[in-house]
This record gives C-alpha cells, structure tokens and sequence, in this order.
C-alpha cells in the first residue's frame, strides 16, 4: 500500500512539473509573439508614417482567440497585452516603451 501512494505522489508530482513547465513555455512564446508583433508594428510606421488600426492591417492574423492583444491608444501610441493568468495581463505601452503586469 505504501508503494501505492509512493508511486501516486511521484506521479503527481511528474504531472505539476509537467503544467507548470508548459505554463512557463506557453508565457515565454507570448512573450516573443509580443516582441515580434512590437517590431512588426513598428516597421509598418517607418513604412506608413502612421500607426495601423488594426493587427490586420500591418499583417498580422488575428482572431478573437490571439494571445496577442493591440489596441490604438492615438495616433502615436497603442498598447499591446496577453493573459499571464485569470485576471492579470503583461502590458507594453509604446508611449514608455515599458512593460508592466497588470490585473
């Protein structure tokens, strides 16, 4: 029986490192997806001279369900987030050029 519940915890254990391992991996692709939408919004204002209304129009797929979220702020900033979890986003405004966590 104590085998039993040896094996149970090892297996739990295996399975949290295992979601907390992919939740770190899922955060760090939001992240560089977030960098790469950053210089890509970027090149179309070098291009354009202007901001893009939309993730669309400076190319970039997007749908309700992106990870990567843009919004115009004016006609010289815009911000971009993704969920960090239920509640808190990371948050990249153009006007600082910082990131903050917000909830």
């Amino acid at each position: 029986m104590r085998q039993i519940l040896f094996i149970i915890g090892i297996i739990g254990a295996l399975i949290s490192t295992g979601v907390l391992g992919f939740k770190k991996v899922r955060l760090h692709q939001s992240h560089l997806k977030a960098g790469q939408t950053i210089l890509m919004i970027e090149a179309f204002r070098q291009k354009q001279h202007r901001l893009p209304a939309t993730l669309s129009e400076a190319g970039q797929l997007e749908s309700e369900d992106s990870l990567i979220h843009y919004q115009l702020e004016g006609p010289n900033t815009y911000t971009i987030w993704y969920g960090l979890s239920l509640g808190e986003s990371s948050v990249y405004s153009s006007r600082d050029k910082t990131w903050t966590t917000g909830g």
